[in-house]
């Protein structure tokens, strides 16, 4: 086994409990939520409190200064840190009712 693939193998089994799972390639533990609250924090201003959100906190309504013009901030944010775009008529409250619904919104719409 070359050197590369050893530390490829390791970073999976490292991450397997994770995924509950091994042998998958690393490419699919890609998790969006980490740069998702970090986005938040940033268009939010709320100094690293976003980061203490989990999946399933509550945003619109719910965080602080979370409010419309907040929503288009963080929109083109992540259009720009995912290179995706999104349709106005796709978005609505639902998508920003939790970090949840907000990851599954993003992930939708990026590149197999």
């Amino acid at each position: 086994m070359h050197q590369p693939d050893m530390l490829n193998s390791q970073l999976c089994d490292s991450f397997a409990p994770w995924r509950g799972m091994t042998g998958t390639s690393l490419g699919s533990v890609v998790d969006h939520t980490t740069t998702l609250l970090n986005l938040l924090d940033e268009v939010l201003s709320i100094e690293s409190r976003g980061l203490r959100l989990t999946k399933d906190s509550p945003l619109l309504d719910a965080v602080p200064g979370f409010d419309s013009m907040a929503v288009v901030a963080l929109i083109e944010r992540i259009e720009n840190e995912f290179d995706i775009a999104f349709l106005d008529t796709e978005i609505d409250g639902s998508v920003f009712s939790s970090v949840s619904t907000l990851q599954t919104f993003v992930e939708k719409h990026l590149p197999d």
